[in-house]
């Protein structure tokens, strides 16, 4: 007797108390006959007692017949593909595999369909009520953005034709066509109801602007032209001024042109030049000064564009600006000259190539009397020392605490400048205002090879403060041993300074 002689309800019965659906598959998979009678019986148990996996896996795979016959037997559309609460171990890990091998966890079944971009199964989900508008995710995938980001063309007209939100505030399909650079797709979405001022006032973004940054002459055109949008107004800046700060070089030469005002400033009162210098696009730099552009303009704090490129150690566009006579010695608001930036950040040759201008001054002092040699032995940078001592710079000028670049040096423990400058005659004794060394602050901070190298070159050991401490009662109270040791090898009186 074969098991199908059974006849039909035994069968049944016995389908119904397997527990897992790969039971039932099995006896599914015996022959034609079984497979009639308990085809229906597994979609059956897999929607109720599996989560309905197999619509998922479906979608997921783009099988038709399985999607097909799964709605047939009643599987909800919107439900979360992630774990379902009362599946076995085995299944919920098969499912966990399957979301992170596709990267479809937690996405709606029409999400999945419009990225995989198989219209049949779409149109199944939505014919049975699926919800065209159906996103996931922290910021809220939704379908029609996923059709448009993959360029799944026929699922944007499906969506479409079944009222896909065409303006979502998360996840705006303009933008993603935008970025793209397609054109087509953009007219696309406008005729099907997006709407550049909602995604403008959703986004805080600028569709012209996107074009300019990604150099898309075409899509500027368009949206300029067909769309009427502002060029002028890419949140306060020009186009040029996005274009420049991009170093979209073709659209920059198009813009000028075609007679836009390089000279436009933003809220901030900076020009393209500004922006072409601070993100170092010589190409552009050269066409805005043969455009005869204020190249000395200052923004709101006082940075011209000089400045900007030496911070940002742009050194041939620094050059460029220096061949058209702009003015090296520009003061910003906090006292910063374009050889300040050089010397902060730490380039021989931006400070070389600065010093060698005409006019500039070695020795100016900026916010505090810092001199720039103050600062570059502070910063430790021993080229810059040598090119500005090189160059004429007084490495003895006090700032406004009465440090002197040795002192500096000797706080940040920077030996090598103090040997460079003991080299070009400074006092190694020298004192701030309250009296202490470069010795006293090497002491106190357990610098001590720096500590090793003043006293080869004859500090004192001894020299008190205004307050009545020595290097060495300063080594004590901060517990720097080795250094103690170090002086006191060097004659240092173990005494000096104990009663302050």
């Amino acid at each position: 007797m074969q098991f199908t002689d059974l006849g039909d309800l035994p069968i049944l019965l016995i389908a119904e108390v397997l527990g897992q659906d790969r039971d039932i598959n099995a006896l599914v998979r015996v022959n034609r006959t079984l497979y009639k009678l308990l085809n229906p019986v597994l979609y059956r148990h897999n929607i109720r007692y599996s989560g309905n996996s197999a619509l998922k896996w479906g979608v997921s795979n783009c099988l038709e017949g399985t999607v097909r016959l799964s709605l047939v037997y009643g599987a909800p559309i919107e439900f979360s593909t992630g774990s379902v609460s009362g599946e076995d171990d085995d299944e919920r890990d098969t499912d966990e595999q399957l979301e992170h091998a596709y990267g479809y966890e937690n996405m709606s079944l029409v999400c999945i369909a419009a990225k995989k971009g198989n219209p049949y199964i779409l149109r199944l989900l939505l014919e049975h009520g699926a919800n065209p508008n159906c996103g996931y995710g922290r910021c809220r995938r939704v379908p029609i953005s996923l059709a448009v980001q993959y360029g799944h063309d026929p699922i944007f007209t499906l969506l479409n034709e079944h009222g896909a939100d065409m303006n979502p505030e998360d996840d705006p399909p303009l933008y993603l066509a935008l970025l793209k650079g397609s054109v087509e797709n953009v007219k696309m979405l406008l005729e099907a109801g997006a709407n550049l001022e909602i995604f403008q006032a959703n986004t805080g973004l600028s569709a012209v602007e996107g074009a300019v940054r990604t150099g898309d002459k075409d899509m500027f055109e368009f949206l300029v032209l067909s769309q009427r949008l502002n060029p002028y107004d890419c949140n306060g800046h020009t186009v040029l001024d996005i274009a420049a700060q991009a170093g979209q070089i073709d659209l920059a030469k198009y813009f000028l042109r075609y007679g836009l005002n390089p000279e436009r400033e933003d809220s901030n009162e900076r020009t393209a030049i500004f922006f072409a210098a601070m993100y170092g696009h010589l190409e552009i730099v050269e066409s805005l000064l043969a455009a005869r552009v204020n190249a000395d303009k200052p923004d709101v704090n006082g940075t011209t564009p000089l400045s900007a490129a030496v911070k940002g150690n742009h050194r041939e566009v620094s050059k460029a600006l220096l061949c058209h006579d702009v003015d090296p010695e520009s003061v910003d608001f906090m006292g910063r000259t374009p050889l300040y930036w050089a010397v902060h950040c730490g380039d021989p040759a931006l400070v070389e190539l600065l010093l060698t201008s005409n006019g500039v001054d070695p020795n100016f002092q900026a916010q505090y009397n810092h001199t720039f040699v103050a600062l570059a032995a502070s910063n430790g940078n021993i080229l810059v020392v040598k090119a500005l001592l090189d160059h004429g710079a007084d490495p003895t000028i006090r700032d406004f605490f009465g440090r002197t670049p040795i002192v500096l040096a000797a706080i940040e423990g920077r030996t090598n400048v103090i040997k460079t400058l003991v080299k070009h005659g400074v006092d190694v004794n020298s004192a701030d205002n309250a009296g202490r060394t470069a010795l006293f602050w090497a002491s106190g901070e357990d610098h001590l090879d720096t500590v090793k190298v003043l006293l080869r070159y004859g500090a004192d050991t001894d020299k008190p403060d205004k307050g009545g401490r020595t290097p060495i009662s300063r080594a004590t109270e901060r517990g720097h041993l080795r250094i103690v040791k170090v002086l006191l090898q060097h004659g240092a009186n173990a005494e000096a300074g104990d009663n302050c």
